[in-house]
């Protein structure tokens, strides 16, 4: 009777272990896969040479209160890159969340990311 009572504990141990060792293993991937997210959606913007194919594109604002025009989401990518160089943030971020104004899940996953981001774009070699 007392090694059927160690045994149950035992097992109820490993069971408590491999729990643990799953819910670890799913926050880590989770944390992985909303990374690659922010990385995609960073470099759908910095490969896009196109000109905007949208009148609302073309007319939205900038952070600079200019209209964006005909200027590609590669040039945006490249305005934010020289912002966060300069040390400005929140003019950075808005040209990369103008980048994606068609995607506003985006744009909040951006803003949310904000630190990734500028992280991410300090590192350019424009």
């Amino acid at each position: 009777m007392v090694y059927n009572d160690l045994l149950i504990q035992t097992e109820k141990a490993k069971m408590k272990y491999y729990c643990a060792v799953a819910l670890g293993l799913a926050l880590v991937l989770m944390n992985l896969s909303c990374n690659a997210g922010v990385i995609d959606d960073l470099n759908f913007c910095k490969n896009d040479k196109d000109p905007p194919a949208s009148l609302k594109a073309v007319a939205a604002k900038g952070p600079d209160g200019e209209m964006r025009g005909m200027a590609s989401a590669a040039d945006l990518y490249q305005r934010a890159v020289g912002a966060a160089k300069a040390g400005k943030d929140e003019i950075a971020i808005d040209w990369i969340v103008l980048c994606q104004w068609h995607n506003p899940p985006v744009q909040a996953e951006i803003r949310l990311n904000k630190e990734q981001v500028l992280g991410i774009l300090n590192k350019e070699n424009y």
